[in-house]
């Protein structure tokens, strides 16, 4: 990892993974696995279930007698 706006700082990084594959590799596997489990389809697929079905769910609020939408904010 380096500072962000530090092209110096940037340019050694760059030039260590180079120098260090199994570093870089490393790297690389951790980064897929990361991506793999956070931005999957799946998992998006999932959070806009989970969205719509807030969203199209009636809930009845404290203290009224109708049915309402609830929409989190």
């Amino acid at each position: 990892m380096v500072e962000p706006e530090d092209p110096a700082a940037l340019a050694a990084g760059i030039l260590d993974l180079y120098h260090h594959c199994d570093k870089a590799q490393h790297l690389a596997r951790c980064g897929r696995q990361y991506a793999l489990e956070h931005y999957s389809a799946r998992r998006a697929i999932d959070r806009y279930e989970a969205l719509f079905y807030a969203l199209t769910s009636p809930q009845v609020w404290p203290g009224e007698g109708e049915v309402t939408l609830a929409v989190q904010k």
